[in-house]
């Protein structure tokens, strides 16, 4: 009893911090109204008055970090000493950042203290005119959108996607059937405010399958304490004649906070550029979601659960061995339910807790996710109907050796459960998957040098006693690298290694995997792919001007593939799983803002993705992106009246055509597309209008990796989108 006692005085025995004020200026002493003010970590945002004042009502944790920020300023982070009695900043006018300073989820470093591969972007801009949210992620160079039609899009990181790139929801890995091309993301942008991507073998942070790399969503931010939110979001886009709604509810008293969210969507066939209409392309999808926060000053606590709720239909589907597009097509529009169709129900529940111990931190984190996934066919019942739970829990433990010197620990463990329904058929049997992960981490901040060196072990067993298969995996993973700042200059460099299983749909996959309509046969002597990968990042910047160059070279032993074969089974052509001796992935990507001068308003910025995937045999490999220009032009309106103009925006998209392709593999040509949009805003930005227009050419073009190519399908014609919130 005396020891536990004595535990619980240790965990609250952290001295609270008062309340303090501060003020937010420019470098002429003049305040900054409504810059934003973000509370790391207890997740929370608030803004300045109009006079720049700002109130920390809360009680902050140690090693606190409030990171200020205000168009057209330089972002500063500031660590919170409760000695001083009042906080002053001052924020220096910046045209270009490319780079904006800001605190990671992942691994809690400021941005420019980043040795790996790390890359952050807003999602709950409003001024977004994206089409969905994987759309929305292709503005990172290096990152491409495999689709299905509109309703079903995967997100592919230097030519790798599938098992090979692992997807965090707010510190709960999230299993979805992600192993199915045909099998979507999951989820909307509902509630999300960022993601970070670290681009390359990332299993060091996220143990296996981390290959590819990995996607860290996080949660939008709650509210300062004592006060209220509620918006309101309408979306309606023409082409597909789909409307989404949104109601985003956010309270916060003082140590406790609550977001909720609700979300309905609903779209029909898209109309293509001839007029025409991809059949059964509709989807419509229901979410529900909420997160509340409670905090100390020494202990932080999230509780969040998510539904997600999808009925896609499954486009370009055929019974014929070789339908001609006239019978994939429709020249009238509907939305109503048809077949076959993709019903896919998310459910993920996680409990967070965040400890301070002085300089040191303990998070302990708590999931479970279950995914049902329904294929039909016909009307009676699913042809395909499995259903996987996954629970995991998280452990590290960050110790300050001293003032630069940290050194992160702990482990990762989860228990996955496959399960088919018995009256369905099934193309992958039931199967269970234990994963047990133990890593450590040293970094090392020191001047304008950052260091980092990881290392990481990891086992999983994989049972499946219907195929009386039983095997064990495991491998050690590492990571090292550094980075250094000199004047206007970053450099940074850094090696990773990763590995990926085989999943249990490449050992034992036997059947028709409908939605493909392939016949899949998989090999259970299949091995570990194992991948090293060199990354290396230069930035600078000045005034007017800056840029980001980051060549990779990605090398991977053992590589699995889906091969097509001479045969037909049921109808169906047969695919079996098979793996190369070794493969590399190498390319460079870019990224360039530009600001003239003589026109302050106006923002140039270019992002350039190039890269191509060869087999040991000097083959090229299947389903490697194109290489890809973005350019965005964006003008930005200083008067703020009652009603205005805030922004207008042009995107010129060039994907260059992809002869580098597999053996049976068909070519893309190259197109271009451009999309623009006005947004309009209030003077107290209660009132947000969006305008926009997505192919303003009409142009008709297919996406090398749209699933829809071998059809000559092509992607969604000109589409006009039109985007409403209201702030209460």
């Amino acid at each position: 009893m005396k020891n536990i006692i004595l535990i619980l005085f240790c965990l609250f025995s952290v001295v609270s911090f008062a309340q303090q004020k501060g003020v937010v200026t420019n470098i002429e002493k003049e305040p900054l109204a409504m810059a934003e003010v973000y509370l790391y970590p207890l997740g929370i945002l608030t803004q300045t008055d109009s006079n720049g004042e700002f109130n920390l009502n809360i009680d902050l944790p140690p090693k606190s970090v409030l990171v200020f920020s205000k168009e057209g300023y330089q972002t500063f982070s500031y660590q919170f000493d409760s000695a001083e009695p009042a906080i002053s900043i001052t924020l220096k006018e910046l045209h270009v950042e490319i780079n904006e300073i800001e605190v990671s989820a992942i691994n809690h470093q400021l941005s420019s203290n980043q040795v790996i591969a790390l890359q952050a972007l807003t999602i709950n801009n409003f001024n977004d005119n994206s089409l969905n949210l994987v759309d929305r992620l292709t503005y990172i160079p290096g990152v491409y959108e495999k689709s299905t039609g509109t309703g079903i899009n995967k997100v592919t990181v230097r030519g790798l996607s599938g098992m090979r790139l692992v997807t965090y929801l707010n510190g709960a890995r999230l299993e979805n059937q992600q192993w199915g091309g045909d099998h979507g993301l999951g989820f909307t942008d509902l509630g999300i405010g960022k993601v970070e991507l670290i681009k390359g073998p990332a299993s060091i942070m996220f143990g296996a399958d981390a290959l590819a790399g990995a996607l860290y969503f996080v949660d939008d931010s709650y509210v300062s304490s004592g006060k209220s939110e509620l918006k309101l979001i309408s979306n309606f886009e023409s082409a597909l004649m789909r409307y989404n709604n949104q109601i985003i509810s956010k309270w916060a008293k003082n140590k406790l906070r609550m977001n909720t969210y609700a979300e309905y969507g609903s779209a029909a066939d898209y109309r293509m550029p001839n007029g025409n209409y991809l059949f059964n392309s509709r989807y419509n999808n229901l979410a529900i979601k909420t997160a509340i926060g409670y905090s100390t000053s020494n202990w932080i606590i999230n509780l969040r659960y998510q539904l997600n709720s999808n009925v896609m239909g499954i486009p370009a589907h055929s019974h014929d061995a070789s339908p001609t597009l006239e019978q994939l097509i429709s020249s009238s529009q509907d939305r109503y339910e048809n077949r076959p169709t993709q019903i896919v129900n998310n459910h993920i529940i996680s409990l967070d807790n965040t400890l301070f111990f002085n300089e040191n931190t303990l998070k302990v984190g708590l999931a479970h996710s279950n995914n049902k996934l329904q294929e039909f066919e016909k009307w009676t019942r699913a042809d395909y109907d499995i259903e996987l739970s996954s629970s995991q829990l998280n452990i590290s433990y960050v110790k300050a050796l001293n003032q630069a010197l940290n050194w992160t620990f702990g482990s990762q463990s989860a228990i996955q459960n496959n399960k088919n329904s018995p009256t369905t058929s099934q193309l992958i049997p039931d199967a269970k998957t234990n994963d047990l992960g133990v890593f450590s981490n040293l970094d090392y901040v020191v001047n304008d040098w950052s260091f980092l060196f990881g290392t990481r072990f990891d086992y999983r067993k994989i049972n499946a006693e219907s195929n009386s298969f039983k095997n064990d995996f495991n491998a050690l993973s590492t990571s090292l690298g550094f980075s250094k700042t000199f004047n206007d200059h970053k450099l940074k460099l850094s090696y990773s290694s990763a590995f990926r299983t085989p999943h249990i749909s490449e050992l034992l996959s036997d059947g028709v995997h409908h939605a493909t309509k392939r016949y899949e046969v998989g090999d259970p002597n299949l091995i570990e792919e194992k991948g090293n990968q060199l990354d290396l990042t230069y930035e600078w910047s000045d005034e007017h001007l800056g840029f980001i160059v980051n060549p990779f070279y990605n090398n991977i032993n053992d590589f699995i593939i889906l091969s097509p074969q001479d045969s037909i089974i049921n109808n169906n052509p047969l695919y079996v799983y098979e793996q190369l001796d070794n493969v590399q992935l190498k390319g460079i990507e870019m990224n360039i803002h530009y600001h003239p001068h003589f026109l302050h308003q106006l923002h140039i910025e270019e992002r350039i993705s190039i890269m191509e995937g060869k087999s040991s045999e000097d083959q090229f490999l299947p389903l490697m992106p194109a290489n890809t220009f973005q350019t965005s032009i964006k003008y930005y309106f200083l008067n703020k009246n009652l009603f205005n103009c805030r922004e207008v925006s042009f995107d010129h998209i060039y994907n260059s055509s992809q002869k580098k392709v597999a053996n049976n593999e068909s070519p893309t040509d190259d197109y271009s597309i451009i999309n623009s949009s006005l947004l309009f805003g209030s003077k107290s930005n209660k009132i947000n209008l969006l305008i926009g227009v997505r192919n303003l050419l009409n142009v008709e073009y297919t996406p090398h990796l749209s699933r829809l190519k071998s059809y000559e399908i092509p992607h969604v014609g000109r589409s006009y989108n039109l985007k409403l919130c209201l702030t209460i």
